[in-house]
This record gives structure tokens, sequence and C-alpha cells, in this order.
């Protein structure tokens, strides 16, 4: 990963890879920024997504950790885990964190700005 995208629309993260020509989106249903144990179900990187959940759903009964299993991604191109998280994906889950901490923040900047030039506006008028 070379960095992260992260937008209000995009439903999502996007992540940049070395060796691919466009990024790949993370939904935000497979991103736990919370989750900071975990243990993998086992050592198998399953061939796609739709096949891991499906035996982590089985072993989850009677677990007390949270589990994830890891799948092929991106066309083979990437091996990644069912869960992105500070568990699972540290340096991931932490330009995650940095990304959208930074939208939060210019977010709010912009807002305050239109707020003073629509007020500013009203004044004048």
């Amino acid at each position: 990963m070379t960095a992260v995208g992260f937008g209000i629309t995009a439903g999502g993260y996007l992540l940049y890879c070395e060796g691919l020509p466009l990024p790949v989106l993370v939904s935000e249903s497979h991103v736990d920024l919370g989750l900071t144990s975990a243990v993998p179900l086992n050592a198998s990187i399953y061939p796609d997504r739709d096949t891991a959940p499906a035996d982590m759903a089985d072993s989850a009964h009677g677990s007390r950790h949270a589990r994830y299993a890891y799948y092929r991604a991106a066309g083979g191109a990437l091996i990644v885990p069912t869960v992105f998280s500070p568990a699972t994906t540290p340096r991931i889950a932490q330009a995650m964190l940095e990304v959208r901490t930074h939208l939060t923040e210019t977010l709010q900047r912009e807002l305050k700005v239109l707020l003073l030039s629509l007020t500013g506006t009203k004044v004048l008028q």
C-alpha cells in the first residue's frame, strides 16, 4: 500500500498499491477501526471473499476472540483479511484513521468559511 483515500461519497476507503494501476475499494462494511484483538481462523488463503466468511461463521460459535481469514482480492494481486482493523492490518488501519481525521478537519474548516461568507453576505445586504 502506498496511500489511502477516503471521501464522503466513496462508500469506503481507496487503497493505492504498488503494481496496481487503479486503487482498490475497501467497503466500510469490511473495516472495523475499533477492533484491536483478533485471531486468524487458519493459515489458509481463500480464493475470494465469498468463500472465507462461510468457514468463519461455522468456527465462530463458542469463540471468545474475533476471527478473520485471508483471501485473494483485486484479481488475485492482493492477499487481504476479511476485516481491516488495527488487529489485522495495523499500518493500513492507522492510515485509514489519519485520512478520515484529515477529511473531517478539512470539512469543518471549509464549512466555517462558508458560514462566515454567508453571514457576511447577509449582513451586507
